[in-house]
């Protein structure tokens, strides 16, 4: 099963509009890559009464939460304008979030969206790290500094090229991940914010005192008619992890929700209405990661 192709052709459509399509003929954006996590990603790890993680030594007591899905992204570093450095792990010591933003200087969704990130990173740098990364190789470090410049902003900027980061930008960007303090990626966000509130929940339930890493996942899948700019009610959206399926009605707004524990699913549309397709894409299946995500079908009128 081509999981990742079917994924990145629905979502080359999505992101005509509300992103920026990745260029072509990039090799750091190659589909076929696979997401790179830390040899501990397939390890059950408890979580104690502070929020701290530990390897799983043995037995769980029924009252202990345990983190059955999310991964531990890699440590990385990159270098940032004004002559800093940003690492994953040094970030986490002192934080209870870090947010990395993937963008390019060629994409005008970036561009949109970064105003948003300007205010929400003044309001919430002191306990949320944040770094924007491009994911394009031609944007060299002298070309970031003018556009940060350009653009007053003030958070860390720098390059993803040459890390596993680039992976998660396969379809385009703008894409924004969450890593929470016990440093696990929970939430991968497809597409530009429309406003600093936008921004602001993709990471906020992490800055709860009491925040635990979720045991589970939200999995949301719009339906999107490309030809009516509409959302599509009462299709079947099927949610598939191995063996196990569960099938999810849009509701009058066109949007599946499906909570479940952290896994790699593959998502298809059971139903569409008459004379409804792919537009001209045979596939019809998506794919999710171990992570709460937004995804879209994209479907249009075959002409049947």
């Amino acid at each position: 099963m081509k999981i990742i192709s079917f994924f990145l052709a629905a979502f080359l459509l999505f992101f005509s509009l509300t992103g920026c399509g990745a260029k072509t003929g990039d090799a750091d954006n190659d589909s076929d890559k696979k997401q790179k996590t830390s040899d501990t990603a397939e390890e059950e790890t408890e979580t104690d009464e502070n929020g701290e993680t530990g390897e799983d030594s043995g037995p769980v007591s029924p009252v202990t939460p345990v983190v059955s899905g999310f991964r531990k992204p890699d440590d990385f570093t990159v270098e940032t304008n004004g002559g800093g450095t940003f690492s994953l792990k040094e970030a986490l010591r002192d934080h209870d979030a870090v947010v990395i933003n993937l963008w390019a200087t060629w994409c005008g969704y970036c561009t949109m969206e970064f105003p948003y990130v300007e205010k929400v990173y003044r309001d919430y740098g002191d306990r949320v790290a944040f770094v924007a990364l491009s994911i394009e190789p031609d944007d060299e470090p002298v070309l970031i500094e003018e556009y940060a410049d350009d653009n007053e902003l003030s958070f860390p900027m720098g390059s993803a090229v040459g890390t596993y980061l680039t992976d998660y930008a396969a379809s385009g960007v703008p894409v924004t991940l969450v890593v929470d303090r016990n440093g696990y990626l929970t939430r991968v966000h497809l597409g530009a914010a429309s406003s600093a509130r936008e921004f602001t929940e993709l990471f906020e339930d992490c800055l709860a005192p009491d925040y635990k890493t979720p045991a589970e996942a939200t999995y949301t899948v719009y339906v999107y008619n490309n030809d009516t700019d509409t959302y599509v009610p009462d299709c079947t959206v099927v949610f598939c992890a191995g063996n196990v399926c569960v099938p999810v009605k849009t509701d009058a707004n066109g949007v599946a929700v499906y909570k479940g524990a952290p896994a790699d699913y593959t998502v298809s549309l059971a139903d569409l209405p008459q004379g409804m397709g792919m537009n001209g894409f045979t596939a019809e299946e998506l794919f999710m990661g171990a992570y709460s995500c937004t995804d879209y079908f994209v479907i249009g009128d075959t002409g049947e």
